[in-house]
């Protein structure tokens, strides 16, 4: 039977999506705050579904061409790498695992998304054979917008059917880009750090990447909801405008760290009134420039508000 058109809508809108499904459209991802809408593939993996594996990988493994002659699709917030790949796969647009040129490759690609899906940061994955394909894709194809969605997800077929040799140029150039914003990261930390009262907590004066993943300084063989993970389990950067972002790097770390609310039990305790965000990352008040002597005591007060370090 012949596969129909694939759609792909990004709606935001709970009810919307909810009449969807029940028309016959496939959710995947389709998750609104502790609701996650689903049909009988569980296509999420947030809330009561976050033990599940990653869409891409479920899709992939155990649904392949599952949507093929009815490939409807609803995503709520964006279309991101892991439910594009979902969709395609679903779709049946991507080769199966079984296939003999291009299933270990396809393999590789699905391991890089689900990496980076449930556990991206601290770890350098440029040298994985999937990551090229997976920061291409995000690079080009990564919407919130419907009108992009579904070329967006049926990019992964020709990214996972042609051969390596096709796309050489274009995968060496995304790895090599990340490579250099991880140096510029080192670098950047060598040269931009402002001494602190705790080493835990890392303040960089105007750092010329986001380098978030590489200033927390994960330890790989331990847990990373643990603050005893990483080097820089609290880390602030100071923008040129004077803008001081403050990161952790995942909810469990600043709960470890700062209580039930996370850096909201920090904000309250920094100056000037107005710092705020979610749980794991924020900042100072946009319409304050902050100088250098205010971003090092905002720091330091929240150096003071960590638990004991333990040896």
């Amino acid at each position: 039977m012949e596969a129909s058109p694939v759609q792909v809508v990004i709606e935001n809108d709970v009810e919307a999506a909810r009449r969807l499904v029940a028309a016959g459209w496939c959710p995947v991802e389709a998750s609104y705050g502790d609701q996650s809408l689903v049909d009988a593939l569980l296509m999420d993996h947030h809330g009561a579904y976050a033990h599940l594996p990653g869409v891409a990988t479920r899709a992939w493994h155990d649904h392949h061409s599952a949507r093929r002659t009815d490939p409807r699709f609803v995503v709520a917030g964006e279309l991101d790498a892991d439910a594009a790949f979902a969709i395609a796969a679903l779709a049946g647009v991507v080769p199966p695992a079984n296939d003999p040129e291009a299933g270990e490759r396809v393999a590789a690609i699905v391991a890089t998304i689900e990496q980076i899906d449930t556990d991206p940061i601290g770890h350098d994955l440029t040298n994985d054979p999937g990551f090229g394909y997976v920061r291409l894709w995000n690079q080009l194809f990564r919407t919130r917008h419907t009108t992009h969605a579904t070329s967006g997800a049926l990019a992964w077929g020709p990214l996972c059917s042609r051969h390596p040799d096709q796309l050489a140029d274009l995968l060496d150039a995304v790895v090599a880009s990340e490579q250099h914003r991880h140096d510029t990261a080192r670098t950047d930390q060598h040269h931009r750090a402002v001494p602190t009262n705790d080493p835990r907590v890392l303040l960089l004066d105007q750092p010329t990447v986001w380098g978030f993943d590489v200033w927390y300084g994960r330890d790989p063989h331990q847990p990373a909801d643990q603050p005893h993970a990483w080097q820089h389990p609290v880390v602030l950067i100071r923008s040129p405008h004077g803008h001081l972002t403050i990161g952790t790097p995942n909810p469990e770390v600043a709960i470890a760290l700062f209580g039930p609310a996370g850096l909201g039990e920090v904000y309250p305790h920094l100056t000037p009134p107005g710092w705020g965000g979610r749980h794991a990352i924020g900042g100072s008040p946009r319409d304050h420039a902050l100088n250098l002597d205010q971003a090092r005591h905002a720091a330091n007060t929240i150096a003071s508000l960590l638990p004991e370090a333990t040896p």
